[in-house]
């Protein structure tokens, strides 16, 4: 069994405002229980997307779905 670990963690949304108190924490919480080699390319971002990022994806992956579905494959039109 291989197992893959994340290069990158990203933070998002309300929790992404709280970055001064969460990255330091993350990452000695990395550094204490991952070896050291799936350390070294490994990062911790915080996104910058607005507050309400996610249910803008989930509008666009929604609206992209439905106009597939329904056979009409011209391109999206850009809502944001």
């Amino acid at each position: 069994m291989v197992l893959r670990y994340p290069e990158r963690i990203v933070i998002g949304n309300r929790l992404a405002k709280a970055k001064k108190w969460l990255k330091k924490p993350i990452r000695t919480i990395v550094e204490e229980k991952a070896l050291h080699f799936n350390q070294m390319d490994f990062t911790i971002e915080f996104s910058n997307l607005s507050f309400y990022a996610a249910a803008l994806g989930v509008s666009a992956f929604t609206v992209e779905n439905f106009l597939s579905i329904s056979g009409n494959k011209s391109e999206v039109i850009n809502l944001f």
